[in-house]
């Protein structure tokens, strides 16, 4: 049986991670169902609705799960069930609240999940909405193949504006109609924002520690009779590693079996980044992606025609142009030197063992086949 050597194209292509999830955690859904629960205050003080039900929506964790809830990431001592009820008692001394469940169970072993937090507003006004604008609620940041340096953080910065109904309020520590802001920023570095105007504007990041991270600010208002409610608004950061430009590479490959230096291809073929598959050629000249059956030809060759690509986009999947910047080698042969083998026998007709063979034969490869011995005793 002949034994080819193989032949391939190569290109390289630029590649990027891609985030599947928290270890431990994948497959498990878990969420708070009233994500954007309101508490109204009007100006006697008092407080509408009477309370707030926050449920939860639980999926792939199987057994009986266990609950515990959290007001501003401190426990609610006896808050141990799928639902909890806020009573507006919780704002007699607190402007601002933000609660989140954790569940363990099983799943693949024994599991644990964190909620989203839901920050419960209180109007100030039982009339007039106080409504916050943020311009850029969530930004996707480019970034090398590892680590953290090198981010790029253009576009990154947000702007801040507050309503109360039509009223637009101006930035001030104080006065009517008037809001202020600080922030606090989680796995990232974030300077104070600058108030002014109508606006309070969040810079960009400077540094990101972690793949997810955020910036919470946190928005005092102070309506038309000094009236002080606080909100808050997210700025969630976030990672792009799958295929940012010339910050990946990859190898691609076409072959072909042909006894002589094949034509050579043209037309175009797809790369994925997250999955690394090269599929789709449309040239001709019977290229192909994969190294196609051994035709079992003698001498003929495996040819491989091999390119160098970065990523030319952001995005997953990136066509490769086949019709320049390829090199094209010969990486196996049926039939050559040292490259197959074969059982070569001759034969005698005696009653005892016979002497050894002596002289030569033929074998040809192509009809496998030996003839013409040359020698004695045989």
């Amino acid at each position: 049986m002949l034994d080819p050597q193989l032949f391939s194209i190569s290109r390289s292509i630029t590649v990027l991670d891609v985030v599947d999830g928290v270890d431990g955690n994948d497959g498990v859904v878990f969420r708070i169902t009233n994500s954007s629960p309101i508490f109204k205050k009007d100006e006697t003080g008092a407080i509408s609705p009477s309370s707030i039900l926050l449920e939860t929506f639980l999926q792939n964790i199987e057994g009986t799960p266990n609950y515990s809830w959290f007001r501003n990431n401190t426990p609610i001592i006896g808050a141990v069930s799928s639902s909890y009820e806020v009573l507006t008692s919780d704002y007699a001394s607190v402007g601002l609240n933000t609660y989140k469940c954790t569940v363990s169970g099983m799943i693949n072993g024994v599991v644990s999940a964190v909620s989203d937090e839901v920050t419960i507003p209180l109007l100030s006004d039982g009339t007039s909405a106080v409504r916050v604008f943020n311009s850029n609620q969530s930004v996707t940041f480019t970034a090398p193949t590892q680590g953290y340096a090198g981010i790029d953080f253009d576009g990154g910065s947000s702007t801040i504006t507050v309503f109360i109904g039509d009223t637009q309020l101006a930035y001030s520590g104080t006065g009517a109609n008037t809001f202020s802001a600080t922030l606090t920023a989680n796995n990232a570095s974030v300077a104070q924002g600058l108030g002014s105007g109508n606006t309070y504007v969040v810079p960009q990041p400077t540094a990101m520690t972690a793949e997810n991270a955020h910036t919470d600010v946190t928005i005092t208002v102070r309506n038309g009779v000094g009236v002080v409610s606080v909100y808050t608004t997210r700025i969630s950061y976030s990672l792009s590693r799958k295929g940012i430009a010339g910050n990946q590479t990859a190898t691609v490959r076409l072959y072909q079996w042909s006894t002589s230096y094949p034509g050579e291809p043209n037309g175009s073929s797809q790369y994925s980044w997250i999955s690394g598959v090269h599929n789709n050629y449309t040239g001709t000249n019977e290229w192909s992606t994969t190294v196609p059956p051994n035709p079992e030809i003698p001498l003929i060759k495996l040819w491989e025609a091999s390119k160098t690509i970065t990523a030319t986009s952001e995005t997953t999947i990136d066509a490769v142009d086949w019709t320049e910047g390829y090199n094209i080698v010969d990486v196996t042969q049926n039939g050559a030197a040292g490259t197959q083998s074969v059982d070569a026998s001759v034969y005698k007709w005696e009653p005892t063992i016979p002497a050894g063979p002596t002289g030569t034969s033929v074998y040809t490869w192509a009809t496998r086949s030996e003839e013409r011995r040359v020698g004695k005793e045989c």
